[in-house]
């Protein structure tokens, strides 16, 4: 049972590349249906440096050819689904990636009749079916060379959201954008955005941290999580939300030992993968492990 106590934050997308390749898993599949043949873009023609690409003479810049991806159809906890997958073949690691899918140009009335049985449940009623789309968002980390799989791709409107299960739906999409987070060896996550359609990317002009660690009083009694990226929802003296991206189920259940001995031994309630305690002091600790993500969300606040 999962549950939730946290605002989820704008993380700005992040990532990925227009590009290629071919699934090596079971079910149909495609690369980039934007183009007949794959990109062949390179971001060192493309991409002058900017204050944020370049830092102390060291170029940031990534390429969005370090970058396969696929999207085919496969089964998530034993439903069909259409899944997004990448390999990280650049020199960073990815922190978080996003890719949205746009409708194609000229879609007919009969090609639209594959959202009909969407269209037919009451909370998408009000929904137009010419402005559906289809995004895929990862926050699993990806080190150089890593493949990440089972990424769950979505069907959105302008009020609704569900897993996305019809490749028939998913093929009137071509790639719109695409966004990318990457850890540089600074300490620092910077934010690139390529745009399908009119070819050209995005570096974002500014950089966050990578662990966002609080020194408020909140967190001075919690242990600090062990891993590269965590990123702060709200930061208050009183309250403080973040998510740890990169955690394992052990990881996880290691960190609730953690904050017991810390004190936090009054439970209100806890199984697998959430965690909700009390301690002396009467701070209200939430901790959340999220599977498909690989990450832990954290909310602790004084009453």
């Amino acid at each position: 049972m999962i549950k939730k106590l946290l605002a989820c934050m704008c993380a700005m997308a992040c990532l990925l590349l227009c590009s290629c390749q071919s699934s090596d898993g079971d079910g149909d599949s495609t690369s980039n249906i934007a183009t007949s043949e794959p990109s062949t873009v390179k971001t060192d023609e493309t991409v002058s440096p900017d204050d944020n690409a370049e830092v102390e003479g060291k170029s940031y810049l990534i390429s969005l050819d370090d970058i396969d991806w696929v999207v085919r159809e496969d089964s998530v906890y034993g439903k069909k689904a259409v899944i997004f997958e990448y390999t990280n073949n650049t020199s960073y690691t990815l922190s978080e990636i996003s890719i949205t899918f746009k409708q194609n140009d000229n879609i007919t009335n009969e090609q639209l009749s594959v959202f009909n049985s969407l269209m037919e449940d009451a909370r998408w009623a009000e929904e137009d079916a010419t402005k559906l789309y289809v995004e895929a968002r990862s926050f699993k980390i990806a080190s150089p060379g890593e493949k990440i799989t089972d990424v769950i791709c979505r069907i959105r409107g302008e009020n609704n959201s569900e897993m996305l299960e019809s490749m028939d739906q998913y093929e009137l999409m071509v790639p719109d954008l695409i966004t990318i987070d990457y850890l540089c060896d600074d300490g620092n996550i910077r934010t690139v955005m390529y745009d399908f359609g009119g070819d050209s990317y995005d570096y974002y002009p500014f950089t966050k941290e990578a662990y966002q660690w609080s020194e408020s009083a909140v967190c001075k009694m919690l242990p600090k999580p062990d891993a590269e990226v965590v990123i702060a929802e709200y930061d208050e003296d009183y309250f403080y939300d973040c998510k740890v991206l990169g955690v394992s189920l052990s990881e996880y259940q290691s960190y609730v030992e953690e904050c017991k001995e810390e004190g936090f031994i009054y439970i209100d309630d806890e199984d697998e993968d959430y965690f909700r305690a009390t301690n002396s002091q009467k701070c209200i600790l939430t901790i959340e492990w999220h599977m498909l993500e690989e990450a832990m969300t954290i909310d602790a606040m004084l009453s």
